[in-house]
């Protein structure tokens, strides 16, 4: 609990050298964070509970905020393991002005400064990626032919099987001593980050994850400021029928500016700087 405590007053300390503002969000949202791949927890006022405090943030930037950050617990249905627990703590980040690379960098510095550690770092896309691994252009390959690889999925969902490679044949293969930065997403994966073009013409994602020690870390974007582009996105994640978070889709409509923000979990951060394989090891009361 003593290092816990000071890993924490190191993270702001990180943050306060670098004039960016901590701020407190509510844990409470009046409609979901819609993300694929994420479930959300819905409280008993019919509010859900945040998987991160992205909605806040960006809310505040929309009304003239500048850089900040939170330290925040955030909670998501159905996700325990060695590295999850449904109940956690997201450090979320904005820069006003940084692209996704820039933010990236000054997250692989907050990496390596909070946990003491020095190692290299990797960058590589998401399609160099599967190129290196399974052999494949994930941009151009047929759904057969990623089910060849996962022939016991229990789905023909390209998307869902593209994520399933990602988790048991590409991030498996990650050097586990190196800070891996896995950027130009496909399009259909940008969650909320702005969408290009790569050099092969490939519809990509201005979105970036870090792996470290066998773990993602982080998830970052340079931030789609397009309002109706959003409102498009989260309905199209939103297989349940949840309720959109109108607030946050208004705060939007009035323009958020150029921006870039990350999420970093920070239960997992806190486990490599002390050494633990169980997150629950470094959690006081785990679900």
């Amino acid at each position: 609990l003593e290092k816990r405590s000071a890993f924490f007053a190191s993270v702001r300390n990180f943050f306060q050298k670098r004039d960016c503002l901590e701020v407190q969000v509510p844990i409470l949202q009046s409609g979901a964070n819609l993300d694929h791949g994420i479930e959300v927890m819905q409280s008993t006022t019919q509010d859900y509970l945040i998987t991160s405090p992205e909605h806040y943030l960006k809310r505040l930037l929309c009304d003239g905020a500048k850089d900040c950050f939170s330290i925040s617990p955030c909670f998501r249905a159905h996700e325990s393991s060695r590295k999850h627990n449904p109940e956690f703590y997201m450090l979320e980040w904005y820069r006003l002005g940084l692209n996704e690379k820039q933010l990236a960098e000054e997250t692989i510095t907050l990496i390596k400064s909070i946990t003491g550690k020095s190692p290299e770092t990797e960058w590589i896309t998401y399609r160099d990626a599967f190129l290196q691994t399974c052999d494949m252009d994930p941009f151009t390959a047929s759904t057969d032919a990623l089910k060849q690889l996962l022939p016991d999925a229990p789905t023909e969902d390209r998307h869902e099987l593209l994520d399933l490679l990602m988790i048991e044949k590409i991030e498996t293969d990650f050097d586990q001593n190196t800070i891996t930065v896995l950027h130009e997403y496909p399009a259909n994966q940008a969650a909320q980050a702005r969408c290009t073009s790569d050099s092969h013409g490939n519809p990509i994602a201005h979105r970036f994850e870090i792996y470290y020690a066998g773990m993602e870390l982080a998830n970052g974007y340079w931030e789609c400021t397009d309002a109706a582009d959003i409102r498009q996105r989260m309905q199209n994640e939103n297989p349940h029928q949840h309720k959109l978070d109108e607030d946050y889709l208004s705060a939007l409509e009035h323009g958020l500016p150029d921006c870039a923000g990350v999420a970093l979990g920070l239960d997992r951060l806190f486990m490599i700087q002390q050494g633990f394989d169980d997150i629950k090891d470094v959690i006081a009361f785990p679900n």
